[in-house]
């Protein structure tokens, strides 16, 4: 029988995998390796472009050239933009791994527990729920159900995203470390016998 490729996008990058054996593939995403570089290099080329879109706008308003310019010119402007970037990340290809632990220990703070805290703490006192400029909703149970959802909102990620999230990517920083160097030849490649 065979073996049914699947595609699916495992930690932003897009993974062609067989259907069968995927599990036993040796790897974190079952397959990765399989993957095709042309579909990882597209979805890779849009996130870059996605992520770094505010820096070329704050760039081509910097030297001037955000008004009328052509789309060459301000191609060539974002130029001193993506040049130190592309070099980081050839000196760092292993960025993915730190990255991850950074993000699960510190992405799970500020982006969900401390809003949701400072949110209860605003509107504990009795006359800061009076005084809310909009209510919450009644569909989410009105103050009751948003404190209990901000609640479930900080054990949860505290539980999943520090906990596990914080406990996976350090398991994962510390099997590669030994793979990480400055501008590796091949990074992450199988041994040599």
């Amino acid at each position: 029988m065979a073996s049914e490729k699947v595609e699916t996008i495992v930690a932003g990058n897009y993974v062609e995998m067989e259907r069968e054996g995927a599990a036993t593939a040796g790897d974190g995403v079952g397959g990765a390796a399989a993957a095709s570089g042309r579909r990882r290099g597209k979805l890779a080329f849009i996130t870059f472009g996605f992520a770094c879109t505010p820096l070329y706008f704050v760039w081509e308003k910097a030297i001037g050239v955000h008004g009328g310019a052509g789309v060459l010119r301000r191609a060539a402007a974002r130029l001193p933009v993506v040049l130190p970037i592309w070099f980081l990340a050839v000196i760092f290809p292993f960025f993915g791994p730190i990255n991850s632990t950074v993000g699960s220990f510190l992405v799970s703070f500020t982006v969900y527990i401390i809003p949701a805290m400072a949110h209860m703490a605003t509107f504990a006192p009795a006359a800061a729920r009076e005084n809310a400029v909009e209510p919450p909703p009644r569909a989410l149970g009105g103050w009751p159900g948003t404190f209990a959802a901000n609640c479930f909102v900080v054990a949860w990620v505290l539980v999943v995203g520090f906990g596990f999230g914080g406990w996976a990517s350090t398991v994962n920083f510390v099997r590669q470390v030994d793979t990480f160097g400055l501008f590796t030849k091949c990074y992450q490649c199988p041994p040599r016998h």
